[in-house]
């Protein structure tokens, strides 16, 4: 399977967000390592916007996007349906760090793109995070319109320190059984955040869908990888991709 570029921007916010062809923080055995900043924010239930925080965002999002494109591709675009509530995620590659911090220097210096903040009332947001995130040498590229799914599940599972290496061996090894039922969007570990969780997202037609996959698939004696003696915490939530969003 083709892997990803090297470094990927995740921003997640009550109003999202997902990873692009190429970014890399690092270079590591010669393989471009791709890093994705996770920004997610809450709407706040005390503003007189909550009810329409998610939709505003992605309203206002899209208007300034194909200014914000110039700079940088967008690999994805969410917001939350089960799970956390009100929170929209998106994701964007780099190539690396630096060129992270160079593209959002240069987006500061585009008024559309500036303006897009200034006209979301901030008070909408409880809350923001960024992540960087490298994807798996078996992870395929985010972005460039694909049509996978009406839904994306993202799977957030923590794992004890030092154990990501093998955990990712062992996810390799398995992922080809479980893609049988269904495709694999992502799957990268964090480098910057929150440490040692493991990010894998799948998309599915609808729920439906998914309780069937799901079902098929843990039949297989090969799948799910032998990781239990790592696990520390597991969490999930169910998106569904905006109309703009690259992965649909």
């Amino acid at each position: 399977m083709e892997s990803w570029r090297n470094n990927a921007s995740l921003n997640s916010v009550s109003p999202l967000s997902r990873r692009r062809h190429g970014s890399s923080v690092r270079f590591d055995s010669q393989a471009m390592r791709i890093p994705y900043s996770r920004t997610p924010l809450l709407s706040n239930p005390d503003c007189p916007q909550s009810g329409i925080s998610v939709p505003v965002y992605e309203e206002n999002f899209a208007k300034a996007l194909t200014a914000g494109q110039k700079l940088s591709p967008l690999a994805a675009f969410w917001h939350t349906e089960f799970g956390t509530l009100n929170q929209v995620i998106h994701v964007w590659p780099y190539e690396s760090l630096e060129e992270r911090e160079s593209i959002r220097a240069e987006a500061e210096k585009v008024p559309v793109w500036v303006n897009f903040r200034t006209v979301t009332d901030p008070n909408i947001y409880i809350s923001m995070e960024t992540e960087i995130y490298t994807p798996a040498p078996f992870m395929r590229p985010l972005g460039g319109d694909q049509d996978l799914g009406n839904i994306y599940e993202m799977r957030v599972y923590t794992y004890k320190p030092g154990s990501m290496p093998e955990v990712i061996n062992r996810w390799a090894a398995a992922v080809p059984h479980r893609e049988e039922y269904s495709p694999l969007a992502a799957a990268m570990s964090s480098d910057i955040g929150d440490l040692n969780k493991w990010i894998h997202i799948w998309p599915y037609k609808d729920l439906n869908d998914r309780s069937k996959v799901r079902a098929e698939a843990i039949q297989n004696p090969n799948w799910p990888p032998p990781i239990r003696e790592f696990l520390v915490k597991q969490e999930n939530k169910l998106m569904v991709p905006s109309s703009f969003s690259p992965m649909h």
